[in-house]
């Protein structure tokens, strides 16, 4: 066996829309246990003029049209404790000729189309069409504009699916777009014995959730707030009981050039300076840390930066942990 956690928080940590061929989704196992991935699903289907909705997953439904995709990791996948792992939209080949990597799973049209596999695992659908549509020939990828990406959970009985994470994002951002998901009181029959439908808990309203910006071509959008900012961590659809819907994805995102795979080895989340009868106190906070040593100290002096002082860090951890420094010189 594994060892691995069944149902964990994960985190959506980056992802490019374009050019295609450099497309590709990124997500993090804060955990400090591997996660098993097999009833994991990743996927963009928001059309409110259906209405279709990647939580559809449950009746079967949606995917494989309108540039969309609903798709599975495959059985038997984990992430591991603190690992990053991309799953790549326009297959491992364009992947790798764009980042000199190979993806961790892959969508691939050409390869489901052909029915030779290449080494690389493949994403699954979740019905017959879900990914590549009902005649295989459909190109899944993110829209470069205003899209969202779901990260669920679903154990493939239940009425109910379990957001993992969620990001929404916007060329005008934080002004929502129609790609928003609002679950709020939708009430649906999955395939368990019963026929009784159950209902989802409230979302954030639509008009009140705020997006991260569009990459354009070249860069990506990343996560720089592990933990997620401000968002509400109770009374919601998450897995872990939180609104996934209500993060403020406009600042706890950010556009900068794609770093697939990076460990980031400081994730900082805050920090502050204020002066007091001059003494200068610096409070700042950490949601992971990898291998840190500690963080030097440094002071203009003499139109100079000098190391004032050292403050040890916690190694490595994926728990949020606070620090100070006071400067009373």
């Amino acid at each position: 066996t594994t060892g691995a956690v069944e149902v964990s928080k994960l985190l959506l940590t980056e992802f490019v829309v374009t050019p295609t061929g450099a497309e590709f989704i990124e997500i993090f196992n804060p955990n400090a246990s591997p996660v098993d991935l097999t009833d994991y699903y990743l996927s963009d289907v928001a059309f409110d003029g259906g209405p279709e909705y990647y939580y559809h997953v449950v009746q079967g439904l949606y995917g494989g049209s309108f540039g969309d995709f609903n798709s599975k990791f495959p059985d038997g996948a984990t992430i591991g404790a603190g690992e990053h792992q991309i799953i790549a939209l326009n297959g491992d080949v364009d992947f790798f000729n764009t980042y000199a990597v190979n993806p961790t799973y892959e969508i691939d049209q050409v390869e489901f189309q052909s029915g030779v596999p290449d080494g690389i695992p493949d994403m699954v659908e979740t019905h017959p069409g879900s990914i590549y549509g009902p005649d295989s020939t459909h190109n899944p990828g993110l829209t470069n504009g205003d899209e969202m990406v779901m990260l669920y959970y679903w154990n493939g009985m239940s009425d109910l699916v379990g957001d993992v994470d969620y990001v929404l994002y916007n060329s005008a951002s934080p002004t929502p777009n129609n790609e928003a998901v609002d679950k709020s009181g939708v009430t649906i029959d999955g395939p368990d014995p019963d026929t009784t439908g159950s209902t989802y808990l409230n979302d954030t309203p639509a008009a009140n959730q705020l997006s991260a910006l569009s990459p354009t071509s070249g860069f990506s959008t990343q996560r720089f707030d592990y933990t997620e900012g401000m968002q509400v961590m109770t009374g919601g659809n998450g897995v872990t009981g939180s609104d996934e819907t209500s993060e403020d994805m406009n600042n706890t995102w950010v556009v900068d050039l794609p770093t697939p795979f990076v460990a980031i080895p400081v994730e900082l989340t805050s920090f502050t300076a204020n002066v007091v009868d001059k003494v200068v106190v610096l409070k700042w906070s950490t949601a992971t840390e990898t291998n840190n040593l500690g963080f030097e100290i440094e002071k203009k002096l003499s139109g100079e930066f000098q190391s004032i002082g050292f403050v040890e860090g916690a190694g490595t951890i994926t728990q949020p942990r606070d620090y100070t420094f006071t400067d009373t010189d």
